[in-house]
């Protein structure tokens, strides 16, 4: 994965840059990380302060949140999906648990690397928080239904 256009199609696979011109995905495949986990690796902790968003490029990880001493499962995502978002945007802790389900790989954009993304390209910028902002919405939804399910 050490190949920029390896990379590049890993990106586009993920709905946060699939809008996005190749010039645009060049610049942030040149700001992503790529970084292998093993099975039952640990990549985020609930409550932890992290400032890193993942896009799962091999594998799955599982996204567990603590509820009275278990874990629940919220969801798992596999190639193309991505988490860590919200850390890109606020300084609070994480909301869940997310674990490697067996050996994977995942491209890691930093805090800074995104915040130099939007400051040297600000229609990139814009285009990134639109889909960040979708995917909210998206997450918020789907959160609303099961609460309604629930409830139901």
């Amino acid at each position: 994965m050490e190949d920029l256009n390896a990379r590049i199609d890993a990106l586009k696979r993920c709905l946060l840059f699939r809008n996005l011109s190749f010039a645009q995905l060049e610049l942030v495949a040149s700001a992503v990380e790529p970084l292998k986990f093993a099975a039952g690796d640990t990549v985020v902790a609930e409550n932890s302060f992290g400032n890193t968003l993942y896009v799962v490029v091999e594998g799955q990880v599982s996204v567990v949140k603590s509820i009275k001493d278990k874990e629940v499962l919220l969801t798992t995502l596999g190639p193309g999906d991505y988490f860590g978002e919200v850390s890109l945007l606020d300084n609070n802790p994480r909301s869940a648990t997310v674990r490697c389900d067996g050996p994977g790989v995942q491209l890691t954009m930093k805090k800074g690397a995104f915040d130099a993304l939007i400051e040297t390209d600000p229609r990139l910028g814009v285009r990134l928080l639109y889909a960040l902002n979708r995917a909210f919405c998206l997450r918020l939804r789907t959160a609303d239904q099961k609460i309604v399910d629930l409830c139901t």
